[in-house]
């Protein structure tokens, strides 16, 4: 993982590099730490392709406008709360909550990276609209049978996808046909 260029941006510089930190105990080292979009834009010009974790808002803008105006081929991962994830309806931005755990970010980190490499190009991790409903099914199906928050239904299917290897749409299909033990 280490061979991919990580942008930390949080308009909180304390949690920039509380994360970096994180980052750190996993010999991953930021190549940018700032917290505002503007640093972001000018800085993803040195590379050819990244992810950038960030919060929702930023000193000068929000996650959905960052979104617009960088290049798909940095991939994006918002840490925020529920109202926050609930705002950002962009399918390019991977949501994790708060709070947020070493673990649930090394492994969405993984797991963008894995679904981005597989692609081949800067288009990883678009999912049509079929595979966006079956997803969605099975967190709604995971939040009425098991009473679990939206998060922990979202994580709980990632978690899934990184320890089997298959695309979280598989696993949805898996957990919707009763396949997974719960």
């Amino acid at each position: 993982m280490t061979d991919y260029n990580v942008l930390i941006a949080f308009a909180n510089e304390k949690i920039s590099y509380m994360v970096a930190k994180m980052l750190s105990l996993e010999n991953i080292k930021p190549a940018v730490i700032c917290s505002s979009g503007d640093v972001i834009r000018r800085k993803i010009g040195y590379y050819k392709d990244g992810i950038i974790i960030c919060g929702y808002k930023l000193k000068d803008c929000s996650v959905l406008q960052l979104a617009k105006d960088i290049p798909e081929e940095f991939g994006i991962i918002l840490i925020g709360n529920a109202a926050q994830i609930e705002l950002c309806d962009n399918d390019r931005i991977f949501k994790l909550g708060v709070p947020l755990k070493k673990d649930d970010l090394i492994c969405s980190i993984s797991m963008l990276l894995s679904s981005r490499r597989e692609a081949g190009c800067g288009k990883a991790g678009f999912r049509d609209d079929n595979e966006k409903r079956t997803i969605q099914s099975a967190k709604e199906f995971l939040i009425d049978k098991y009473s679990m928050s939206e998060n922990d239904a979202h994580r709980y299917i990632q978690k899934k996808s990184m320890e089997s290897g298959m695309p979280a749409s598989e696993i949805a299909k898996a957990i919707l046909s009763y396949k997974l033990k719960f």
